[in-house]
């Protein structure tokens, strides 16, 4: 087996950032169907502008193949995207992504499966390095690509972060 990532693989896939546990419920191994994104401004920032900012590779892409395998016991679907589209990030053509019938989002990708091979996806990914040294493990989660989402995502990235050390008093007259 080749890994996390597929035979595809090349060294532009990998962490730009380290994955943490805080990245855990943004790449969740799952799909959404939202096609018009709502932005939270602000600190109280949404799942969808937090998955922009700590993902690795955001990329459009359509699903080449899922199949449903067995692997030590337990279901899984080992689904194959390519990349036709970068917004954020390298990688190969082609990407390997997973999910176990032990993740809550199994079930979803099941009963979905036909929809996720006809429709076009952005892939929100972020890399987690491997011990197994067979190189970086990608978590990931897909929304619609819609105009809608493309839209939300250029205007995040092209939007400067916030800097910290800047204050904005309001001041009436």
């Amino acid at each position: 087996m080749c890994g996390g990532i597929g035979c595809a693989a090349s060294t532009a896939n990998g962490p730009t950032t380290a994955y943490r546990a805080s990245d855990a419920p943004l790449f969740d191994h799952s799909v959404d169907f939202v096609e018009t994104p709502v932005i939270v401004e602000g600190e109280w920032r949404g799942e969808f502008e937090q998955r922009v900012v700590r993902a690795d590779l955001i990329a459009a892409v359509r699903v080449q193949s899922s199949v449903a395998e067995i692997v030590q016991r337990h279901s899984a679907f080992r689904i194959t995207v390519r990349v036709y589209d970068r917004f954020k990030g390298q990688s190969s053509k082609e990407i390997e992504l997973r999910v176990d019938d032990e993740q809550p989002s199994y079930a979803t990708v099941e009963d979905y499966e036909q929809r996720i091979l006809r429709d076009p996806w952005i892939a929100f990914i972020k890399w987690e390095a491997s011990n197994a040294g067979d190189g970086p493990v990608p978590h990931w989660h897909l929304s619609p690509d819609t105009p809608e989402v493309r839209a939300k995502i250029d205007y995040l990235l092209s939007t400067p972060p916030p800097d910290p050390n800047t204050q904005v008093e309001v001041i009436e007259r």
